[in-house]
């Protein structure tokens, strides 16, 4: 019964890729408490819905800061200025860092005008 059910309902995709990087993924997803298909399917999903993906809970143990999650399409544009606009060679959690402060400042100079 849920073979015909899944034969008439569900599609499998499927992706090559170099083994190292497939390794890598499937740590990740290990690491992060889940699985690769649910990392596609989340992906997938927030892809073709327009919305983010919902926010898992922080990792155990992290330490200071804020963990977020940034969308899908954001996450590709960051990485792309990582990659090839970024003499002073930071991770994309610095330039992101660098980026909203940046934000906040020009948004509280305007802040200050209003008053």
């Amino acid at each position: 019964m849920s073979r015909e059910w899944d034969k008439e309902n569900m599609k499998t995709l499927s992706v090559n890729m170099k083994k190292e990087l497939a390794v890598q993924f499937k740590k990740y997803a290990e690491e992060n408490g889940t699985t690769v298909g649910a990392l596609l399917r989340g992906f997938i999903e927030s892809t073709v819905s327009g919305k983010p993906a919902p926010v898992p809970p922080p990792p155990e143990g992290g330490k200071g800061g804020y963990w977020f999650l940034i969308g899908y399409d954001i996450e590709d544009k960051l990485k792309h200025e990582t990659a090839f606009y970024n003499p002073s060679h930071m991770t994309p959690t610095q330039m992101l860092d660098y980026i909203l402060h940046d934000y906040f400042r020009v948004a509280e100079h305007f802040r200050r005008k209003d008053k």
